[in-house]
């Protein structure tokens, strides 16, 4: 027997498979681009307009208004320079060139269309010559590809009366260098102006620029010192030191700028000239100074550093004062002025708070106090010597402390003199048996009625001039490898990189003074906690020659990690001006992880790899541990706005009209894509499905029902 009601299921279900196929047919795709040509056959030295329509872009929402397209010129054709111009778009629309060779990118927001100029070069091959572009999703432009390059006919074109009007560029002014109107010393710092850049004002195609210094041999690029001094909304300025003595200045939207430069230590006094050029809107020699003067003036060597204490005898709670001699400072040069004391208290002990003082010193003597994880820190400017006080804990133990220190003035060495305190009595002397020799009598009678002697406590030892100081003790040792782990001798620089090669630590002869292993990983998930959105993780573990993990490194001289993204990871934060406007703007931020689990902030600069990507370089680091390069998403969508020249704001959702309409597709906010394949299932689909499982369980009853009869 039929079932009457199998007809009706099946039309349903057809039914509900057209409505389906309807509904999940792809919606058309945005327009293709198509190029088309003011003229289709060129002469050499003509010049040609290249149109790309069909972008449509005017109307998108905010978060999909950003476009992208690479035109490849073809052999002797070349790009007329800001030449881009508008045809058709919306509000608040712009456009950004970038000529590299034969190709030249345009980014554009809120356009439909826009054409470009480029001129035929006057030993142009004859011929068919073919353009080739695509978009930022790897599609080819379509339209016109080619045009003819032939001879000029003789009959000469007539000249137009009016001539057209050049494009106005920033950055015309003579360009000039201020250096220092006295001499220097060696091993000084000094700063060097650069200005009339005149970029401050500029369009957003012409703002960019190149400043490239050559710097005289002995002096260095004091790295990071590069500061914006004048300029434009969003100045920004990157540096990248391309050779020895060679400094490339790439600057947006700035006026003007200074960088510092060192003075070596072994430079002799003469005459040094700089030079340098200006690529603005044509290349150009930097003007202005050109000379500095080294003066070299003889440095006192700094004598042997030694520690003295008030008191080498205290109890719990008690207060006592540390006098460091021997800096030797107060006369020094200015270059040769400055100095750093690490002193390491004994457990249990801590630094008063504002109690270190100038006790000798030249003009104008200062000392500044860092307390760090590894010990209390005094950078001292033109001093001799002074002291500071420490207080020893309440429930400090009687025993035997000491102090550990180094100085690091010409060299890293270590403090002399006392080292020791004890906290409590000392212990009462013991008795000696007495001898067959007899002790002659002394002038003060023994009592001899048995009474014992009470305890007396034994005078303090007379203070003993303090050693002179040795330098730190270097010891190599053979070390048992670790995977995985780089060995570093204790009397060499060394360079260790992760596998990866996205972190590097570079450690500077004497870092330890004995014999160490150094690893570099990177690995996301050491860095938990980091505030921010986090790019980057390195960790960098310390082992000792025999390969067990030491926890907690102290290093003697201070070390460097430089944390590398990729021009693949730039390009996912939006590129290299949205990169670098962002950490301008303070998008970017480096954070350590101390001993105890807490992270904090580290200073860090940022410039270019030879392959598009970023470095970011952290120095001065004394301990070890997780390092963290985070950004702000928020801070980096607003440079994308900068950099693209649009200011963001918010699309209004349009008001529902009373009048009946077909219902519309559904349009996605602005901060989502296009529906796609993970868009929210249609009803018709929904009714297919629940249809076609009706039919099965139908149909399977049927099959069951059939069997059992069968089996009967």
């Amino acid at each position: 027997m039929i079932n009457k009601s199998l007809p009706l299921l099946l039309v349903v279900a057809a039914v509900g498979l057209v409505g389906l196929l309807a509904l999940v047919t792809p919606v058309a795709a945005q327009q293709s681009l198509t190029r088309s040509f003011s003229d289709t056959v060129v002469a050499p030295g003509d010049e040609l307009t290249v149109t790309i329509s069909g972008i449509g872009l005017s109307d998108a929402p905010r978060s999909r208004s950003f476009g992208e397209v690479t035109e490849t010129l073809p052999s002797g054709f070349s790009y007329v320079a800001d030449s881009a111009a508008i045809v058709v778009g919306g509000d608040r629309q712009s456009i950004i060139d970038d000529n590299s060779g034969q190709d030249v990118t345009f980014t554009y927001v809120r356009i439909d269309s826009f054409s470009y100029g480029v001129s035929v070069d006057a030993n142009a091959p004859l011929g068919v010559a073919s353009f080739h572009g695509q978009d930022d999703a790897g599609d080819d432009v379509g339209g016109a590809d080619h045009v003819t390059v032939q001879t000029s006919p003789a009959t000469p074109q007539p000249t137009p009366t009016t001539e057209p009007t050049p494009t106005q560029t920033a950055g015309t002014g003579d360009v000039t260098r201020s250096l220092p109107s006295s001499s220097v010393t060696p091993g000084d710092d000094f700063t060097v102006t650069i200005s009339g850049v005149g970029l401050g004002d500029a369009a957003p195609s012409a703002s960019f620029g190149l400043v490239i210094e050559n710097l005289p041999e002995g002096f260095t690029y004091v790295d990071g010192s590069a500061a914006v001094a004048s300029g434009g909304s969003g100045a920004t300025i990157r540096v990248d030191k391309t050779g020895p003595g060679v400094v490339e200045f790439t600057v947006v939207r700035v006026d003007s700028f200074t960088y510092d430069v060192a003075v070596g230590s072994n430079v002799p006094s003469d005459s040094y000239t700089f030079s340098g050029s200006a690529e603005l809107d044509a290349v150009t020699n930097v003007g202005g100074n050109t000379t500095v003067t080294v003066q070299a003036v003889a440095t006192p060597t700094p004598g042997v550093v030694s520690r003295s204490f008030s008191d080498r005898t205290l109890d719990a709670g008690d207060e006592f004062t540390v006098t460091i001699s021997g800096v030797d400072l107060g006369d020094a040069a200015p270059s040769a002025s400055f100095g750093l004391v690490v002193e390491m208290l004994p457990e249990g002990f801590t630094y008063v708070d504002g109690s270190a003082a100038v006790a000798s010193g030249g003009s104008g003597a200062t000392i500044r106090v860092d307390e760090t994880s590894s010990g209390v820190e005094f950078t001292v400017v033109r001093v001799d010597s002074f002291t500071y006080k420490v207080a020893v804990g309440a429930s400090v133990p009687d025993d035997v402390y000491s102090f550990r220190g180094s100085a690091e003035l010409d060299v890293v060495s270590a403090i002399g003199g006392e080292t020791s305190v004890r906290v409590g009595p000392e212990p009462t002397a013991t008795p000696v048996p007495p001898t067959a020799t007899p002790v002659p009598p002394t002038a003060t009678p023994v009592p001899d009625d048995g009474t014992p002697t009470p305890a007396t406590r034994t005078p303090r030892p007379t203070a003993v001039p303090p050693a002179p100081a040795t330098p730190v003790a270097i010891e190599k040792v053979d070390a048992t490898a670790v995977e995985g782990a780089t060995v570093v001798e204790p009397d060499m620089s060394a360079t260790v990189s992760s596998a990866d090669g996205m972190a590097t630590v570079m450690l500077p002869n004497t870092s330890r003074a004995r014999t160490y292993q150094v690893m570099v990983v990177t690995d996301a998930a050491n860095c938990e906690g980091a505030e921010g959105t986090l790019k980057a993780c390195a960790m960098v573990k310390s082992f000792d020659a025999e390969g067990n993990l030491e926890s907690d490194v102290e290093l003697i001289r201070r070390a460097t990690v430089v944390i590398t993204l990729s021009s693949s990871m730039v390009e996912d934060l939006g590129g290299l001006p949205v990169v670098f406007q962002a950490n301008a703007l303070g998008g970017f931020n480096v954070q350590q992880m101390s001993a105890g689990g807490a992270w904090s902030d580290r200073g860090f600069s940022m410039g270019l790899t030879d392959d598009g990507g970023v470095a970011v370089t952290v120095t001065g680091l004394r301990s070890f541990g997780s390092i963290a390069l985070t950004v702000d998403e928020d801070i980096l969508q607003t440079a994308m706005y900068q950099v693209a020249g649009i200011t963001p704001t918010a699309v209004p959702t349009p008001e529902p009209t009373a009048t009946s309409v077909p219902e519309p597709t559904a349009v996605p906010p602005d901060d989502e894509g296009p529906p796609v394949g993970d868009a929210t299932a249609p009803i018709g689909l929904l009714v297919v499905l629940a249809l076609t499982g009706a039919l099965m369980v139908y149909t399977g009853s049927r099959v069951m029902r059939g069997r059992r009869s069968t089996v009967r």
